[in-house]
């Protein structure tokens, strides 16, 4: 189908999916307008699946958890029987999000504050080095002891 007849169809649909990951439906519907804007822009005039769609929200919806630092154990469990989404590979990006949560949890404190300013506030070394009150060489430690500490308890 095109973007268009997509938007028309399945636009509620949609926004109910996210609204059972997000839980407030501004987000939801935000959530569900970037989305389409987004297949719009990519795909202009091609056919677009509705599983396309539907796999392109549920990260637009993870992401928007991750980046308001939602805790990933409040996370609802999602009832996706009615929609045509891998159950197993949700369940397996989860599982995912929960182990990285917790081994950023495990980090010692001032590379676990460092770690969570560079990455998830998508801020510039200089500025958590400026607000820490420490040198860009320390943070830039942090981050490499933060890295190698989590590749390694996450292999």
């Amino acid at each position: 189908m095109k973007v268009e007849d997509l938007f028309k169809h399945y636009y509620i649909q949609l926004v109910l999916y996210v609204f059972r990951i997000v839980k407030i439906r501004s987000v939801a519907e935000d959530i569900v307008q970037d989305a389409f804007l987004k297949v719009l822009e990519k795909h202009q005039e091609k056919e677009v699946d509705i599983q396309y769609l539907y796999v392109a929200v549920r990260h637009l919806a993870f992401n928007y958890l991750r980046d308001t630092r939602y805790l990933i154990n409040e996370i609802p469990d999602n009832n996706l029987s009615d929609t045509e989404v891998d159950i197993e590979g949700e369940l397996l990006y989860v599982q995912h999000l929960k182990q990285i949560y917790a081994a950023v949890e495990k980090l010692p404190l001032a590379c676990r504050q460092v770690f969570k300013e560079v990455y998830w506030g998508k801020r510039k070394y200089i500025d958590v080095a400026n607000e820490l009150n420490i040198s860009v060489n320390t943070v830039r430690s942090h981050m490499y002891m933060a890295l190698a500490t989590l590749k390694k308890s996450l292999k």
